[in-house]
């Protein structure tokens, strides 16, 4: 399977233009902490997990906040931040 970027931007964008116009100009982030399968387990479905990990949304944000104040480079590693706080939002937004 090929996924284009531009697809992605395109998505994120019009998901985005969607929250804010059901007025929803900021979310509010009632839950901080969250279970995380390890990277190497997430993707082999012939064996149970291993071990969970732990991440935390405010930690996740922090990541976003500084690439976008410039603080960091930007780095697909981000994208692992932005998805927990986006997957959050999906699952515990509802409209």
């Amino acid at each position: 399977m090929q996924i284009n970027v531009s697809d992605i931007r395109k998505a994120c964008t019009m998901l985005c233009d969607h929250l804010e116009s059901t007025r929803r100009a900021s979310i509010e982030i009632k839950v901080d902490y969250y279970w995380v399968i390890d990277q190497e387990d997430k993707y082999m479905l012939d064996s149970e997990p291993g071990s969970l990990g732990m991440g935390q949304i405010s930690d996740d944000w922090q990541e976003v906040q500084d690439l976008i104040s410039g603080k960091t480079e930007p780095s697909t590693h981000v994208l692992i931040h932005l998805a927990a706080i986006m997957c959050l939002i999906g699952e515990t937004t509802q409209w």
